[in-house]
């Protein structure tokens, strides 16, 4: 009986040990559990033509990153000049770029990449069928056993870029077939939405800001600032071009994800991998659910800039926290320029009074404008 249990215990340890010999390199995200060998490193792959068209293998490390680690998804696709040939990987649709939330994130990230399996160096880019990765002036490549050189044609300080291999980009390494298996269960709606046709919603801009301040009190219970308002209606007006391009009461153009139980639509020509966004009932619903995304952890520091009225630090924040991944300098300027609108079309309550009774007022030192109309 001893035997027996010794016996036991030996092949439930060994058993044991083969579950955990992934989690026990320095790997410290979720990652499936590899039953397979370490895939051989990817084989170089000259570009053959010009065909953008987001592969699967590609979308499938690009949500399994982001869903660890979150960040900016700055594209698979990159178009070609017409009759031009393919230069990039992004105009095959097997490359992707990406904006680390933090150097952290980005260390953390490489490091499971660069990690070893099993005594097999790279095993997580082997797996995923990386060719290229290019981070803040150095390139990795599987040439001479994988390695890390100076790379100076562009710095890529903002973003990191992913380049597979064919076998990676259409998902048949051992990194996205363990990500597809799991994909049923990780991207299926929780609850039972369907999808509904797109339909233009627009409102006239005061709509816009009653709907913005109603929506509001539902999700935190209390009517917002006069600055987190005006943030809110600048970003709505720049997602939706004062609401004109606003389909089924969504102002701030969110996605719909696996989480969302709701309904949702297809807009209309967008040309992205998720062309879907979450639909709404009506006006203050669709400002309810906004406010419930910016209220995550992950847009705190971008609330504070809407509290703060700083429409730069605001674009900023909410591109690094993955809100958006346009360009920033256009982002933040239309921002601005919309945020001053508003103070112009809304001024604060003090700013509405008359302005013979203000100066009057303040002549003899009864009022304090503390704000600037």
């Amino acid at each position: 009986m001893n035997d027996t249990i010794a016996a036991l215990t030996v092949a439930a340890a060994a058993v044991a040990l083969a579950a955990a010999r992934w989690y026990s390199s320095d790997c410290a995200m979720r990652t499936p559990l590899f039953t397979d060998p370490v895939d051989p490193y990817a084989p170089y792959e000259p570009l053959t033509k010009c065909d953008p068209v987001s592969r699967k293998g590609v979308e499938l490390f690009r949500d399994w990153v982001i869903g660890s680690l979150g960040g900016a998804d700055l594209g698979i696709v990159r178009a070609c000049e017409p009759g031009s040939a393919a230069t990039s990987k992004h105009h095959e649709g097997r490359a992707w770029d990406w904006g680390p939330p933090s150097q952290a994130a980005a260390n953390q990230l490489l490091d499971c990449l660069m990690a070893s399996e099993a005594g097999q160096k790279h095993a997580l880019a082997r797996r995923a069928g990386l060719r290229v990765i290019i981070w803040n002036r150095r390139i990795w490549t599987p040439r001479d056993g994988g390695s890390w050189e100076a790379y100076d044609k562009s710095p890529h300080t903002d973003h990191i870029h992913f380049g597979f291999s064919w076998d990676g980009a259409r998902g048949t390494t051992s990194l996205q077939a363990a990500l597809r298996a799991q994909q049923p269960q990780l991207s299926q709606p929780t609850a039972s939405g369907s999808e509904v046709a797109p339909k233009l919603t627009p409102l006239t801009e005061t709509e816009l800001l009653a709907a913005l301040a109603k929506g509001h009190v539902q999700t935190f219970g209390v009517r917002p600032n006069y600055s987190r308002l005006g943030m809110a209606w600048s970003q709505a007006c720049l997602e939706t071009g004062h609401t004109l391009r606003a389909y089924n009461h969504n102002w701030g153009n969110v996605k719909r994800t696996s989480s969302w139980p709701g309904d949702y639509f297809q807009y209309p020509n967008l040309g992205e991998s998720n062309p879907y966004f979450r639909s709404y009932p009506d006006a203050v619903s669709g400002a309810a659910d906004y406010w419930r995304v910016l209220s995550h952890d992950r847009y705190a520091a971008a609330l504070a800039a809407f509290d703060g009225g700083d429409p730069h630090d605001a674009a900023d924040q909410l591109r690094t926290a993955g809100y958006y991944t346009a360009p920033l300098a256009g982002y933040a300027d239309t921002l601005a320029k919309l945020f001053a609108e508003y103070r112009d079309k809304f001024p604060p309550p003090h700013c509405r009074i008359a302005p013979l009774v203000l100066g009057s007022l303040a002549a003899v030192g009864a009022v304090y404008i503390g704000r600037k109309c």
